[in-house]
């Protein structure tokens, strides 16, 4: 019995490294799904994805691309009492509109302002304590959302 589980796995792990051998660009998430078999028996195993797909004729050619920055929000003090102040870090034109939700989803503040000033203090003695989601969108596409924090 213990001899026809070792064949068994033997030949599941022979099965499982022809397919994890396999280009990448051409077998997809199979090719991986099976690579993550075969290191089940034998985390060892290295693969020469630029080899294999060179072999089949499937080539990846990049380009150096910028990747945008996205600004960020960053609230202080958080967690806050009577107020707090909202920091947006990167240059940003235009208006821009915090929106304060509750858990629910419920807008309980909307406040607009100049995204050039980079920061924007708020009176938070309206909310009772409990956390919520401030949203900051400058000409009302969606820049960032941080968590924010009242207690008393």
């Amino acid at each position: 019995m213990n001899n026809m589980m070792q064949e068994l796995n033997s030949n599941y792990l022979f099965s499982g490294l022809a397919i994890a051998s396999q280009c990448p660009y051409k077998g997809g998430k199979a090719v991986y799904r099976s690579r993550a078999f075969v290191a089940l028996f034998d985390d060892q195993v290295v693969y020469n994805d630029l080899a294999q797909c060179s072999l089949q004729g499937i080539y990846r050619n990049s380009t150096p691309t910028s990747t945008p920055i996205f600004p960020q929000i960053r609230i202080v003090p958080n967690p806050a009492n009577q107020k707090f102040e909202i920091f947006i870090s990167g240059t940003l034109e235009g208006i821009c509109k915090v929106e304060v939700k509750d858990v629910l989803g419920e807008n309980l503040l909307n406040k607009e302002f100049n995204c050039s000033n980079r920061s924007q203090q708020i009176s938070s003695s309206q909310f009772t304590p409990g956390v919520y989601t401030v949203i900051i969108s400058l000409n009302n596409n969606y820049v960032s959302s941080e968590k924010l924090i009242i207690i008393r």
